[in-house]
């Protein structure tokens, strides 16, 4: 038999063909028909059975016509000829079963024959192959075998709801009950096996593939196209009809869609497409595939069944659901399936507007995308507003009708985002889609926000575990619904500080207003003092919540340090020494800002004391304006206190490390895990030079960089060494004779070279001194606190970087020279060194292996004027 499409092709069994191939039904393909149990079916059943009987009487030959499929590894897939070649297999099944056990084994024995349609149609044919002991003696009867069958436990409840199955039963037991093949079985199947005159014959076109998915998909295909009577129809076109015959079946719950859309809806597609007319038909085609896969994924989700990523998956399932009986549970999930398509189309189809919101789902894979999550909830809202349109009139006048306003969305989509929604754990859908539900019945969002009590809100919703201020929010919106539905203004009337924050929220802004609580309830009234007080804390929150001007981060942190600094009772700053004294106990509450402080979660409670402040400082600032606040901390106080240089002074460090008073009143601040002089530290942040964050600072002689620290730098006193190996069982003498050396094992004679380099005139320590080292200078500053000034020393490095190059080259020379005289075997000078009796080298810290060579290096600092850092107000 050809492996290629061909008009001419020799006759074939239906024995043979089982011979070379398994025949496996796609699941593409339709229910086995022939058995069906209606009146014209019963009719084609009645007169096939006559022909079958009178064909083989007369030994004549029955031509069955084309048979079309793929094959790939022995397995062929039907593409046209189904229903026939089910019929001939129950067929010669019953006749084998009927001539008894070895006749059938022997059938049985051939390749399988099967049914992907569904499990219960594959399993029954499993059964056929391996029946029961009790469907042999059915089988012999000639009573009713199809109500018989279902009483044994071995016949599976599901197969009494599989069309296939029981077209399958209700052939056999016509089969069953015709007289003609009682007794005569042998003779009918050896007509239909003989080889040289078949009763039953037919021809096969097979086209092979090479691997068994994609021939299966391929059978599916020209299964689609041969359907179309030779029209070539695409996956969708067939879908749609699919769809369509489930809408049929829903009866009075039947939305029309599927047929209302080419009408009515593919104009949204083609106002997407381009090029011309062949190209807009592929990508209309497309685009509404995807629109129908991606809405009955969304569907699957919420109603938990198998979602698919591919359009023949999708449609095999279509498929199904056409072709089948469908369940009370299923009719539900395709009304809302087909609903919410609708619904989506609709107000699609009322504002081009509606782009920005809906189009995505016409993309590909579209619950694999970023936004998909979002845009869900957009079309359950849609879907909710529907169903309760609906519910007013069932008219088709009132259906085509329906329509939805952008903004109505836009204000969804706006509270949505004010809840956090991107991060909800809502995999089901669950909690928004109750939440639409909900506000679809009220004006809009923000109406339901504004009219329902914030716990009964939060009830509906806390299924949403992952959000951990979900109550914060719920409660944050209903007030925010409230003062926008009294103030008449838009909707959107917060958003500009919400979007300089990505919590998109405003809590503290309420409650320092005096409009927040936790206990609020439905009927939530705005005190009018409190929204005056709101709107100018607007104004001021405009400036300075969180942004990403770094310049008005630190002016604000500048203004809460004054705030928190300030005398309510007095109404002015504390004093100097108050201020650096309350550090102590005040610092993290009082002087250091964290936008964390902004928020709260649901199992927190505000940070009412840093709040406080905002809401101090804030009156200050609509009191004094900034510059003035400035002008009274350069006035009031004087530069023993740290806030006069954190506000005079443009570094935010001041105002982000721990600054605290020591037991003995020297102000200090924490700088890289340590406790440093502030003052000191305030003199490296005016000199703009960055502090050394390692353990240890560079080599002062060997860095070309600038760079400060705390204390002194060290100088590089380490300027060569040398390791001398004395070999294992060797003595080694002097030039005497004398014996002096013997080891039997290995021994390492290390020499190193130093300069020790020490300056004049001036006392070292990381309490009081900094260091700065600019190319040739090196500079040290020492902070005298009775006089609040830095006396300032410091050294040209040229005359040490020369020093320490000869004391190199000398040790250089004289490792070289001990090195030649061990070499020579002169080991005099070795062992002198060995014996501590060298007049240069000496052992280190004991250790007997170790001897080094020092030179000392004196310097004398030049000393310069005292230095003071000066106070001048912030520009």
């Amino acid at each position: 038999m050809s492996t290629h499409l061909s008009n001419e092709v020799e006759p074939i069994t239906l024995y043979s063909l089982l011979e070379r191939f398994e025949i496996r039904i796609p699941i593409i393909q339709r229910d086995y028909a022939q058995g069906r149990y209606n009146v014209k079916a019963n009719e084609v059943r009645r007169r096939l059975l006559d022909d079958i009987i009178r064909t083989c009487n007369t030994n004549e030959q029955l031509d069955f016509n084309f048979v079309y499929g793929n094959e790939s590894r022995g397995i062929f897939y039907p593409v046209d000829g189904q229903q026939r070649l089910t019929t001939l297999y129950l067929l010669h099944w019953f006749l084998s079963c009927r001539i008894g056990a070895d006749q059938l084994n022997q059938f049985n024995r051939l390749n399988k024959f099967s049914y992907m349609t569904r499990n219960s149609a594959s399993e029954f044919f499993e059964l056929l192959r391996s029946p029961a002991s009790e469907l042999f003696e059915l089988i012999q009867s000639t009573g009713n075998l199809r109500e018989r069958i279902t009483d044994y436990a071995w016949f599976r409840a599901e197969w009494d709801h599989d069309p296939t199955v029981i077209s399958s039963l209700n052939m056999l037991n016509d089969m069953c009950q015709r007289e003609e093949f009682r007794g005569s079985e042998r003779f009918f199947l050896n007509q239909l096996l003989s080889k040289e005159k078949p009763a039953i014959y037919f021809r096969v076109l097979v086209e092979k593939g090479k691997n068994t998915d994609s021939v299966e998909t391929a059978a599916a295909v020209r299964y689609i196209r041969m359907n179309a009577r030779g029209k070539v129809l695409t996956t969708f076109e067939n879908v749609k009809a699919m769809l369509d015959g489930i809408d049929e079946k829903l009866h009075e719950s039947s939305t029309s869609i599927i047929s209302d859309f080419d009408t009515e809806f593919i104009d949204i597609f083609y106002s997407k497409s381009s090029g011309n007319l062949v190209d807009k038909a592929k990508f209309i085609d497309m685009h509404a595939m995807y629109f129908f896969r991606n809405m009955y994924n969304i569907a699957a989700l919420i109603h938990d069944k198998e979602t698919f990523d591919d359009d023949i998956k999708y449609a095999n399932a279509m498929y199904g659901y056409c072709h089948g009986n469908l369940t009370s549970s299923t009719k539900a999930f395709f009304i809302f399936y087909f609903n919410m398509m609708e619904a989506v189309l609709r107000a699609r189809k009322s504002s081009v507007n509606m782009e920005e919101f809906i189009d995505s789902v016409f993309e590909n894979n579209f619950l694999h995308s970023s936004n998909s999550k979002q845009h869900v909830a957009y079309y359950l809202y849609l879907y909710c507003l529907y169903s309760n349109y609906m519910r007013k009139s069932q008219t088709e006048e009132h259906r085509k009708n329906f329509s939805v306003s952008v903004s109505l969305l836009k204000v969804f989509d706006y509270v949505l985002r004010n809840l956090n929604y991107k991060c909800w754990n809502d995999k089901a859908f669950t909690a928004i889609h109750r939440l639409a539900n909900k506000t679809s019945e009220t004006h809009d969002i923000m109406e339901y926000f504004q009219m329902n009590n914030p716990e009964t809100i939060f009830v509906e919703l806390k299924s949403v575990t992952e959000i951990t201020d979900l109550r914060q929010r719920v409660i944050e919106q209903h007030i925010k619904a409230n003062i926008i539905l009294h103030k008449g203004c838009s909707y959107d009337w917060f958003r500009i500080l919400e979007e300089r924050f990505s919590h998109h929220k405003i809590q503290y802004l309420l409650w320092i207003s005096g409009l927040w609580s936790d206990q609020v309830t439905a009927d939530f009234h705005c005190n009018e003092a409190k929204l005056i007080v709101l709107d100018i804390y607007m104004e001021i929150a405009l400036q300075y919540f969180y942004c990403s001007d770094n310049k008005k981060d630190l002016i604000w942190r500048k203004l809460f340090a004054i705030g928190g600094n300030w005398n309510e009772s007095q109404d002015k700053l504390y004093d100097s020494e108050t201020i650096n004294a309350k550090t102590n106990v005040y610092w993290e509450k009082h002087c250091f800002w964290d936008d964390c402080s902004y928020f709260w979660n649901d199992n927190m409670q505000p940070d009412e004391e840093k709040l406080n402040i905002v809401r101090r400082t804030y009156d200050l600032i609509s009191k004094y304006k900034e510059k003035e606040l400035f002008a009274l901390v350069s006035r009031h106080l004087d530069d023993t206190c740290w806030l006069a240089y954190a506000v005079a002074k443009d570094h935010k460090e001041l105002l982000t490390n721990t600054i605290w008073m020591d037991s003995s009143g020297k102000l200090r601040i924490r700088v890289n895990n340590y406790g440093r002089s502030f003052m000191l530290y305030m003199l490296m942040l005016e000199r703009g030079y960055k502090t050394n964050n390692y353990q240890s600072p560079p080599y002062l002689l060997d860095s070309n960089e600038s760079f400060s620290g705390f204390g002194l730098c060290r100088i590089k006193d380490y300027l060569g060494t040398m390791t001398l190996t004395f070999e294992s069982n060797k003595t080694y003498q002097h030039s005497n004779g004398e014996l002096m050396h013997r080891e039997w094992r290995k021994y390492n004679l290390t020499l190193q070279g130093q300069a020790n380099i020490y300056f004049d005139g001036v006392s070292i320590n990381e309490e009081d001194t900094v260091y700065f080292v600019n190319k040739d200078i090196f500079e040290v500053y020492q902070y005298r606190e009775e006089s609040r000034d830095f006396s300032h020393h410091f050294y040209n490095l040229s005359k040490i970087r020369s020093d320490t190059k000869i004391c190199s080259l000398k040790l250089e020379q004289s490792l070289k020279d001990i090195n030649e005289e061990y070499t020579n075997r002169n080991y005099d000078t070795v062992l002198k060194i060995k014996n501590n009796s060298h007049e240069l080298w000496h052992p280190s810290n004991g250790n007997s292996r170790t001897w080094y060579q020092i030179e000392e290096l004196g310097y004398q600092f030049d000393k310069g004027a005292p230095y003071k850092i000066k106070l001048n107000s912030p520009s």
